[in-house]
Formats: C-alpha cells, structure tokens, sequence
C-alpha cells in the first residue's frame, strides 16, 4: 500500500462518516481533521470551500407554501414566512423582494 492508497482510504472513511446521521467519535473527528489536511494537500479542496453567495439563503419566492406565521403565500425561500412576516415590512407582499 503506498502513500496514495493511503490518503484514498483515509479520505473514503472520512465520507462515510460525513454521511453518518449520528454523533461521531473522538477517534472519527481525528480522521476528518486528517482528511481535510489531506484534500488540502493534494488539491482536491482549498480552505475556502464555499463561496459567500452559496453562503446566503435563497430569497426567491416559494409559491408552493403559505406562510407559517399568517398563511400567506409566497413564502422567502424556504423560510416558511411570507415577505411581510420575513422582512418586517408590509411593502414586500405578493413576492416583491
């Protein structure tokens, strides 16, 4: 097994512990801290994985539910509330944000 087959097996243990709906172990978060030096180093990844737009919520209207708060549709994204109810202003009803 070289170095290679290495980082590989490192790296897929790390995605299935990323996938796991569970709390992880100490042991676990040992080997995603490694994983995530490892892309790093090999250029799979940067440090900055995400970008500030992927960061930002969708603001689009959603007009496939009414808003939790005053059943209002459409709903900011999927916040579940209504322009009004989201932004605090009754000007951004029907969708006008």
């Amino acid at each position: 097994m070289d170095g290679a087959d290495i980082i590989a097996a490192i790296i897929t243990k790390a995605e299935g512990i990323e996938k796991s709906n569970r709390a992880i172990t100490p042991d676990e978060v040992k080997t995603l801290k490694a994983a995530s030096f490892l892309r790093i180093l090999t250029g799979e990844t940067s440090m900055a994985t995400t970008t500030n737009e992927e960061k930002k919520p969708s603001l689009a209207p959603n007009w496939s539910c009414k808003c939790e708060n005053c059943g209002q549709t459409p709903t900011v994204g999927k916040s579940r509330l209504c322009g009004p109810c989201y932004f605090g202003e009754a000007d951004m009803a029907g969708g006008n944000w």
